[in-house]
Formats: C-alpha cells, structure tokens, sequence
C-alpha cells in the first residue's frame, strides 16, 4: 500500500516537473495539455496524501 507520506512526496514532485516543463519553449497544444494533466495528477495525489487519515 502507498504510504501518506510516499503520496505527498510523489504529489509534490509531479506538479514541480509540471511546472518546469510548462516553462519550456516547446510550443504546442500537447505540449501544454500533457504539463496540465500532470501538474492536475500531482497536485490530486497531494490533496488525496494530505487528507489521508490513516498510514497504511
């Protein structure tokens, strides 16, 4: 099982890489589509660690 704590870490992480490949020059609409879906993903797995209630 995925830990509270393993949740946040990988929540974090995909909303910086998100946010790091939205300030790339690549200038396409899947571009743009993909770095929203996983700042979106990160940023769900976040909200899902933070209001996790047990440790398991």
């Amino acid at each position: 099982m995925i830990t509270k704590k393993r949740l946040i870490l990988v929540g974090l992480l995909l909303m910086v890489g998100g946010l790091v490949a939205a300030t790339l020059t690549i200038d396409t609409t899947w571009h743009y589509f993909g770095t929203g879906v996983e700042f979106g993903i990160g940023a769900m797995l976040l909200i899902i660690g933070i209001t996790r209630k047990n440790n398991e």
